[in-house]
């Protein structure tokens, strides 16, 4: 098992998107939060999955993301 960063962000059409910053860059639009956190998953899947078949090894993630409270 492993946990990637997904970073969602919402467009200015208030659609959603979504990537992923390693193993690759994946990214996706959803029309709403929950479509999109659907797609980044199955996204996320299908790669893994590609990389498994072709006998590659699936990378550990590299990304690290944490919160910063700042005074507005």
């Amino acid at each position: 098992m492993r946990d990637y960063i997904v970073i969602y962000e919402r467009a200015a059409d208030v659609r959603w998107g979504a990537y992923i910053p390693d193993p690759r860059r994946l990214g996706v639009i959803g029309d709403r939060f929950e479509e999109s956190e659907k797609l980044i998953r199955a996204g996320i899947m299908l790669h893994i999955g590609s990389l498994v078949e072709d006998g590659l090894s699936v990378p550990n993630p590299t990304t690290i993301a944490t919160h910063d409270a700042v005074a507005a």
